[in-house]
């Protein structure tokens, strides 16, 4: 289908209001968008993976607003969304994607003689004051968000590998064959609940493969790098 296409159809999908404030706010979507709107509109497990700036976080929250929206004067009092946001980029995911298309969107509601749908937002993290907590035990936010602070994720030990992988200086802490091996089990689970898990399946692939190679005691960080160079090598030769 021609590029043209599908930006031209892309919004065609939305609710009115928030076509109509995307098209007045943003004009066209971004290649990520376009990519990743219609398999979040068929439910499926979608993974956005595109530089800052692209537009992958409002792929997101455009898609959960217009699910809320839709529902309209059906709208029930629990929530239906959940946001896990890294705590650095988490003042600026809500504003810029969430209050403000929220804010825009109502406004167009009004423009195009609509009823107004109340969507409830609440923002959570480790430092909320316990007031603000307890003034939020009234009716359910139709959309949370919170953060990985304090989580495995945000641990000192996940930002020193993480540098190291940026830096490529390894220093061997987790052996590829216990990876695999961690890999190959999440891999066993999900087909055993009729789920499909491709990226991992890919992965445990390599991962196998450079297993064979002698690399199995190797730091697996270091093997994901090699791995990526080694594809990127072969795409372009």
């Amino acid at each position: 289908m021609p590029v043209k296409w599908l930006v031209v159809t892309a919004l065609l999908p939305f609710h009115p209001a928030v076509r109509a404030w995307f098209k007045d706010r943003l004009g066209e979507p971004t290649a990520p968008q376009l990519d990743g709107w219609p398999l979040i509109r068929e439910g499926r497990h979608t993974l956005i993976a595109a530089p800052t700036g692209s537009g992958k976080t409002l792929a997101a929250f455009l898609s959960a607003i217009d699910s809320l929206l839709r529902q309209g004067a059906g709208l029930k009092d629990e929530t239906q969304v959940l946001y896990v946001s890294p705590l650095r980029a988490l003042s600026n995911d809500v504003e810029k994607n969430l209050l403000a298309p929220l804010a825009g969107i109502r406004h167009e509601l009004g423009e195009l003689g609509l009823p107004d749908v109340e969507i409830r937002t609440a923002v959570r993290t480790g430092d909320t004051p316990a007031k603000e907590r307890t003034r939020a035990t009234g009716k359910p936010p139709h959309l949370f968000v919170t953060t990985i602070a304090g989580g495995p994720l945000a641990s000192p030990y996940a930002t020193e590998k993480a540098t190291a992988m940026v830096n490529t200086d390894f220093i061997p802490g987790f052996p590829l064959q216990h990876a695999a091996k961690d890999a190959a089990f999440a891999a066993e689970a999900a087909h055993l609940h009729g789920l499909q898990l491709p990226l991992t399946e890919a992965l445990l692939d390599r991962w196998n493969q450079a297993i064979a190679s002698g690399h199995g005691r190797d730091d697996v960080a270091a093997i994901i790098t090699a791995t990526a160079a080694t594809a990127v090598t072969a795409a372009v030769g």
